[in-house]
């Protein structure tokens, strides 16, 4: 199985949030590394924005074949 970014920052960021919730790390220790996750959280967030952008004409293309199906479904 493949884990993308995305989800490996997910899923430090709730390894990390567990064990502060449990008292194994301290809050200066919680706060030294939610900041450098939050940051590659942001710049995986702004890049998959881009991509989006990017492909938008794709997007709208795919929208109206749907919404042309659908209402041909209606009629």
């Amino acid at each position: 199985m493949k884990i993308n970014r995305f989800s490996l920052a997910t899923i430090l960021t709730i390894f990390l949030f567990i064990l502060f919730i449990m008292d194994m790390i301290t809050k200066r220790l919680f706060v030294i590394a939610f900041i450098p996750l939050s940051i590659w959280v942001l710049f995986i967030g702004v890049s998959e924005l881009k991509k989006t952008l990017k492909s938008r004409n794709t997007i709208e293309e795919d929208a109206n074949k749907l919404k042309d199906l659908l209402e041909k479904k209606i009629e």
